[in-house]
């Protein structure tokens, strides 16, 4: 571990230029968006190891892609020099094809550095690099730190643990050489942060607004009839009285594409201190699908020193009842932001005596996560079983009664207990999962989501 008292001492070089981007709260003309990082001067850091004899070292961070087009203009990072010798780094926007090659689409020279003089071989430092011309990155491209590392040493950027599941790629591969490489080169760090962030400015109207995914709502008549109802809570990051978009993608109408039904709702504050609670009204009749509530008010998102996220700021909670000859029962699930949807989910599952379990999965296009492409089919496995291709052309689908003798999923059939595996068949999309274990004579639900593997 990498001691606090160390990276406080060397951090006052970035102090001073960013108290002034700090005291910014709203977007007024343009604001500084960042790619990669953030920095976590608060935090433990780590140094992870690599396989790579040689101290070459690619870090991707798949968590934080470019919300929108622009440049910039410089990088600021963390590392642990091991001895007094100097270190190539390199910088580079990237992005996924074919859901398996990395590719460099803009790149920095390679930039050497030395340890500051005065600082023990061990210690952290943050370093600031002006590029020699601004790097460049579109929607949904990531940020790749290439580190080429003294002889006989490992590269020392600092990672932290992170709240983001996606995390990041490492690899003992030269991306800033080879111009591409392969997944298969690159090992997943689930919930890591490299210590690398890219920062430019750009004018608030090219902003995508802040949207939470619920990946299933409706109005529809099954084993029992079901309704749902949206409530929102919002917090002090709302300037206002709260505004929601929300858009829900039908597949009762066509299942083999989603239908988009479209809304808007507003709810009430006092002040800009006071939270704002409201439920949706206009949800139209008879429908089934996910929902995407997008706040053109929200500002958090956007703080550069902000640490929440938007699921922390705001919360849509979807209440679906059942009303049945017995009385009225009813589950509930919470809208989810870009921290709760992967490449990969794991939705374990337990089945009773008299219950049944479904499993759910949604994707959309969210454009406030980088995620411009929805999923219209994933892959599913049970445990250690067989690949499953499951169609989604209405982009969410609902795999009933999992267990049972009519199962689309085989190898569950007569489990009690499992963990189904799904995963994208686009890597350019993410997709969210979830069990729902339902009583088969009160219908009662209890909704649960799976956990991001990557």
């Amino acid at each position: 571990m990498l001691r606090h008292s160390l990276r406080f001492a060397v951090a006052s070089v970035i102090c001073a230029a960013s108290l002034s981007i700090h005291a910014q709260t709203t977007c007024s003309g343009t604001r500084l968006l960042t790619v990669g990082g953030p920095l976590r001067l608060d935090l433990e850091g780590f140094l992870p190891g690599v396989a790579d004899s040689t101290g070459r070292m690619t870090v991707i961070d798949v968590s934080r892609p470019a919300l929108t087009r622009y440049a910039a203009p410089s990088v600021l990072f963390e590392y642990v020099f091991p001895d007094s010798r100097p270190i190539q780094i390199q910088f580079a926007a990237v992005q996924v094809d074919n859901g398996q090659t990395y590719r460099i689409i803009d790149q920095e020279p390679t930039y050497q550095i030395s340890p500051s003089t005065g600082v023990p071989a061990g210690n952290a430092e943050v370093r600031q690099i002006v590029f020699e011309h601004p790097l460049v990155f579109d929607s949904g491209q990531m940020l790749a730190t290439i580190v080429r590392a003294a002889s006989g040493t490992q590269p020392g950027l600092v990672f932290y643990n992170s709240s983001s599941p996606q995390g990041v790629l490492v690899g003992g591969v030269d991306l800033g050489q080879a111009g591409s490489a392969t997944l298969s080169n690159f090992t997943s760090v689930p919930r890591g942060a490299a210590a690398a962030v890219v920062q430019g400015t750009i004018d608030c109207a090219a902003i995508p607004a802040g949207e939470l995914f619920i990946p299933v709502v409706g109005d529809t008549q099954g084993l029992a009839h079901y309704s749902t109802d949206v409530s929102l809570y919002a917090g002090r990051s709302f300037a206002g009285p709260l505004t929601v978009n929300w858009t829900v993608r039908d597949r009762t109408r066509n299942p083999n594409s989603t239908t988009l039904i479209t809304g808007s709702a507003s709810t009430v504050s006092t002040s800009n201190s006071t939270d704002s609670v409201g439920t949706l009204s206009g949800l139209p009749p008879s429908y089934l699908g996910s929902m995407t509530l997008t706040f053109p008010g929200y500002n958090g998102r956007y703080k550069t020193n902000d640490t929440l996220r938007l699921s922390d700021d705001a919360i849509a909670t979807a209440r679906i009842t059942a009303r049945i000859l017995l009385g009225e029962t009813g589950s509930s699930i919470n809208g989810v932001s870009c921290e709760r949807i992967g490449h990969m989910i794991a939705v374990p599952f337990h089945v009773t005596a008299n219950h049944r379990v479904n499993v759910g999965i949604a994707s959309a296009q969210l454009n406030s996560c980088g995620i411009f492409k929805p999923s219209t089919a994933v892959v599913a496995r049970v445990n250690t079983g067989q690949d499953v291709i499951i169609a989604m052309p209405a982009e969410t689908i609902q795999l009933d009664n999992i267990t049972g003798a009519n199962s689309s999923l085989a190898d569950a059939v007569g489990l009690t207990d499992g963990v189904v595996y799904i995963t994208v068949t686009d890597e350019a999309s993410r997709i969210v999962a979830y069990s729902s274990l339902l009583d088969n004579t009160s219908q009662s639900a209890t909704l649960t989501y799976g956990t991001v593997v990557r």
